[in-house]
């Protein structure tokens, strides 16, 4: 019985140590994008609308146009799998895609984004941010495969790193230059003009 409880024990510790390291390997970023944050800081609110929902909301909320152009933060992640990740954005475009698993627009959308993925893998990478933990992610996953790349626990990826707080599921693309080329909603399907925006656009940065 003593044993049994210095194994709780340590494995207790191990559990909170893995979790830590999780935690801040999510939480760094690169480089002072003083521009962005300046851009998400000082956006008009003069222009108020409904949105779909009844949600009154700014009109750039809505229009999603506002960071076009702009520098986006690189940042390290663990992956689902475990593999560090260092988004910097140089090479293929990258889509990041925001969500969490409670949020049915998002989980519709995973379908057409693993077709995005496999379609134009080698000139894309989609990288997908999750406000949720890895176990639960990975259950989840068992009903809904997802072909692209999962990063888990990243609410202060989230929050912190893109101060990001309302509108999922939310995808940007990004080009090698690690500038905003699109952002958008969610995908209703493969003809949704969502999705034949950042289809567009990925054809015309790499063919």
């Amino acid at each position: 019985m003593k044993y049994i409880n210095y194994i709780s024990f340590f494995l207790v510790l191990f559990l909170e140590f893995s979790f830590y390291v999780r935690v801040k390997s999510q939480s760094s970023t690169s480089e002072d994008f003083s521009e962005y944050y300046y851009r998400i800081s000082h956006l008009s609110l003069d222009s108020m609308v409904l949105t779909s929902n009844n949600i009154l909301a700014a009109k750039w909320q809505r229009d999603l146009d506002f960071l076009d152009g702009y520098l986006i933060p690189t940042f390290s992640a663990t992956d689902i799998h475990g593999k560090i990740q260092n988004i910097t954005y140089n090479g293929n475009l990258t889509l990041l895609n925001f969500w969490f698993i409670a949020c049915p627009p998002c989980i519709e959308e995973i379908p057409f984004l693993n077709k995005m993925q496999d379609t134009y893998k080698e000139e894309l990478e989609v990288i997908s941010i999750c406000r949720d933990a890895e176990l639960e992610i990975i259950e989840f996953m068992m009903d809904h495969p997802i072909s692209y790349t999962v990063i888990p626990d990243a609410r202060k990826i989230i929050e912190h790193t893109f101060r990001m707080s309302w509108g999922y599921p939310k995808n940007i693309l990004i080009g090698p230059d690690g500038k905003v080329l699109a952002m958008t909603r969610g995908f209703l399907g493969v003809d949704d003009p969502n999705y034949k925006k950042i289809e567009h656009l990925i054809l015309k940065y790499t063919r």
